[in-house]
């Protein structure tokens, strides 16, 4: 993307509005008034209750009949929750290498994590058009491209109320499908903040004067274009601010980014299990509380999130984490094992006799 590129996204965002050119006939999307985003809202609400009284299905009572029928399996599903952990995974390793030939084929791996992705995304939400979500998100975008579509010339395209309640005409179709074509990627928009000229203008003025109107105003393209634009100002200066090469390359600052993530939680973890040690010193085991209790004034208990467990399941140091696969594989194996059977008890008792002979004999 060439600067004369950069400088046509950045106008398109700074304006506010979508040029679109349909049978050699150009149009203007003007950006929502709060107004029309309020009418909006009640739009989709009011949708997602007619759609319910209509039986129409919801996105989970499709999941579960694709579930029921195989076009969809828990297989499929843990493929869909692992691979952008696999992705990450890779994007540390392609900013820790420094081989070039190792990044290439890290680069070819990452690729391929993306391509299976998106093939399982739409794979699984291939219905989302006949389900009551999908039916009110359409309803909302229907009516905003209808109300905020304008000549030339100024002129609203359609007038009346209850435009957008009509059925789609060919018009509307091809500015669906070009407003969906049109949407800006991450890619792009990390592009436009690290160069000219959205970066002098950004370095200029930042986002309390950039748009001229207050925050709430903002399309939700200026939302996302100062969120990457803060994002790069906070890496830039960070006291371990990666070189520009890595800058420059989306990947390895990804890569950068989940290291500085992960160190982060770490030391959070690594506090959070000292206050534990400290207080529960000399302790085998410790059961923490999480979600809302049985006692809490906020309602019945609520069971403990994958989230949840996995946080306290880091808690853990090595040497228990290795204990608590032996017990579940004794476990496993046994059905039921006796608490002095354990593997680390057992180990344990050992060590105390062993230190017990030890004291007899001297």
């Amino acid at each position: 993307m060439d600067h004369s590129d950069r400088e046509i996204i950045c106008l398109r965002i700074i304006s506010g509005s979508l040029h679109l050119e349909i049978d050699s006939s150009n149009y203007i999307l003007q950006k929502p008034t709060l107004e029309q985003k309020y009418k909006a809202a009640i739009i989709y609400k009011n949708t997602l209750e007619q759609a319910s009284f209509e039986s129409i299905k919801s996105d989970k009572e499709i999941l579960d009949i694709l579930l029921e029928v195989g076009l969809w399996t828990a297989d499929k599903q843990l493929k869909l929750d692992q691979i952008p952990k696999d992705i990450d995974n890779c994007k540390v390793k392609l900013f820790e290498i420094q081989k070039s030939d190792q990044r290439r084929e890290i680069r070819r791996i990452i690729n391929c994590g993306r391509r299976d992705l998106s093939l399982l995304y739409n794979e699984r939400h291939c219905f989302d058009y006949i389900t009551i979500e999908g039916m009110a998100a359409l309803s909302k975008l229907y009516y905003i491209l209808i109300d905020c579509l304008y000549y030339f010339n100024g002129n609203k395209v359609f007038n009346g109320a209850d435009a957008w309640e009509n059925e789609p005409n060919p018009l509307i179709k091809s500015i669906i499908n070009l407003y969906n074509q049109s949407q800006i990627n991450e890619s792009t928009y990390r592009q436009l903040v690290r160069n000219d000229p959205w970066r002098t203008i950004w370095n200029s003025a930042k986002h309390d004067s950039l748009f001229g109107c207050a925050a709430i105003h903002l399309t939700d393209d200026q939302k996302t274009l100062i969120h990457w634009s803060s994002l790069y100002d906070n890496i830039y200066e960070n006291s371990e601010c990666p070189s520009e090469e890595v800058i420059d390359d989306d990947d390895m600052l990804d890569g950068w980014l989940i290291l500085q993530r992960r160190n982060r939680d770490k030391g959070e973890l690594d506090r959070e299990r000292d206050k534990y040690d400290q207080i529960h010193a000399g302790s085998d085991e410790l059961f923490i509380p999480v979600g809302v209790s049985a006692h809490s004034e906020f309602g019945p208990p609520k069971p403990a999130s994958l989230e949840d467990i996995e946080r306290i399941s880091k808690l853990n140091t090595l040497d228990a984490q290795m204990n608590k696969k032996q017990r579940m594989a004794l476990l496993r194996e046994k059905g039921e094992v006796h608490e002095l059977d354990m593997p680390d008890t057992a180990q344990k008792l050992v060590i105390e006799a062993n230190k017990a002979q030890f004291k007899v004999r001297g």
